[in-house]
């Protein structure tokens, strides 16, 4: 068993295996959706610079993370440019979804 905050979970479990399908599945679409999807059609009509776009959504989706700590901020800026990256070079948040999926699940199968 392993606890977030006061609440245990144990790995085996039917909620567990719900939490990191569809719970995750769900946090990383709507993350997706707001700072690559949104944050791109916000950012578009100030700059078209690429550099710029990735920079200020990365930081925006660090600073959400503030909660989490300083290492989870660092993290998660260097997250965001790689899914911002992927989301400019695609044309689509689809490939950035998945990957974020992916290593989200990775990172909290391991904790």
């Amino acid at each position: 068993m392993w606890a977030v905050s006061s609440v245990a979970y144990d790995r085996g479990s039917a909620l567990f295996a719900l939490d990191m399908t569809l719970g995750l599945g769900l946090v990383v679409v709507s993350e997706e959706i707001v700072f690559r999807g949104l944050a791109l059609s916000a950012l578009k009509p100030f700059t078209r610079n690429p550099v710029i776009i990735l920079l200020v959504s990365s930081l925006i989706f660090a600073l959400v993370h503030w909660s989490t700590g300083l290492g989870n901020i660092l993290d998660c800026f260097a997250y965001g440019l790689l899914f911002m990256a992927v989301t400019l070079r695609t044309g689509s948040i689809v490939p950035a979804t998945v990957i974020h999926y992916c290593l989200d699940f990775y990172l909290l199968a391991r904790a």
